[in-house]
C-alpha cells in the first residue's frame, strides 16, 4: 500500500512478514506485526503528508529473507526510500521492547530520545545478533533501518507447538503503537528528515559478510 507524499523522492517504509514456520500459529511471529502495519495503514490513509508512506508485508522471511531481499535489490524500491521500519514478533504480554538501528547515529539518538519523551523503556543496539529479519536486505542495499519487536516471555517458545493465544494480548501493543506512531508523523511531515541515508562502514561489513556466509552477494543495479 502506499500513501502518497507531497515529496517525489523521499519515501518512508513500514513492513513486516506475514509469513510463520509450519505448524505453528505463529501469533507472536509474525500476525501481531503484521497487525501493527495493518494498524499504520488505517491510521494514515487519510492523512496529507509530505512524504510517502509505503506499507509493505512480505513473504518467505522464515524462509531465508527471501521477499524483502526481492523487495531491496529492485532499485526502483530503495531509490528514494529514506528509511525501513520493520515489526517483526510482537504481542508479547511478559516482553520487552527491543530497537536494532542500522544507520547512521543520528537515527539512533532519534529512536532514544522518542521512546524516552513518551515513557517508552527501549533497549536499542546495532548488533545484527544471531537471526535475521526483513530489515538486513533493505540496509544491505543502502537505506537505513529500524527493527522493532518484542523479547522475553513467551518469545522463547516461538516456533514450537507451546505457542498459544493466552501469551498474546492488547496490552503488548500499546508501546509499540504510541511509539510507532509518533516517530512516524514527525519524520513524514519534517521539513527535513534529522538522519542522512547511509550505513556506517562497520555495519554495511557486517551486513555483507551475513549475506556471503548464506551465499548472497550483492546485486548491482
Amino acid at each position: 500500500g502506499e500513501v502518497p507524499g507531497a515529496l517525489e523522492d523521499e519515501d518512508l517504509l513500514a513492513g513486516s512478514h506475514y509469513d510463520t514456520v509450519r505448524s505453528v500459529i505463529g501469533a507472536h511471529d509474525n500476525a501481531a506485526g503484521t497487525a501493527v502495519v495493518l494498524e499504520l495503514a488505517r491510521i494514515f490513509a487519510h492523512e496529507k503528508l509530505n512524504r510517502t508512506l509505503r506499507l509493505v508485508a512480505f513473504g518467505s522471511e522464515e524462509l531465508g529473507l527471501r521477499g524483502s531481499y526481492y523487495h531491496a535489490k529492485n532499485a526502483q524500491n530503495t531509490k528514494n526510500l529514506r528509511l525501513c521500519l520493520d515489526y517483526d514478533v510482537h504481542g508479547i504480554l511478559l516482553g520487552n521492547l527491543n530497537a536494532v538501528v542500522l544507520g547512521p547515529e543520528e537515527l539512533k539518538s532519534l529512536l532514544s530520545f522518542t521512546a524516552k519523551e513518551l515513557g517508552i523503556p527501549l533497549q536499542i543496539t546495532s548488533e545484527l545478533g544471531r537471526g535475521g529479519s526483513d530489515h538486513m536486505p533493505v540496509s544491505f542495499y543502502c537505506v537505513p533501518s529500524v527493527m522493532l519487536s518484542r523479547s522475553g516471555g513467551a518469545a522463547q517458545i516461538m516456533h514450537t507447538d507451546l505457542e498459544d493465544l493466552r501469551w498474546c494480548g492488547p496490552e503488548a501493543f500499546g508501546s509499540i503503537g504510541v511509539l510507532s506512531q509518533t516517530l512516524l508523523e514527525r519524520l513524514l511531515r519534517a521539513e527535513e528528515l534529522p538522519f542522512e541515508k547511509k550505513i556506517p562502514d562497520n555495519i554495511a561489513k557486517s551486513l555483507e559478510k551475513r549475506f556471503e556466509d548464506s551465499g548472497i552477494k550483492k546485486e548491482q543495479p
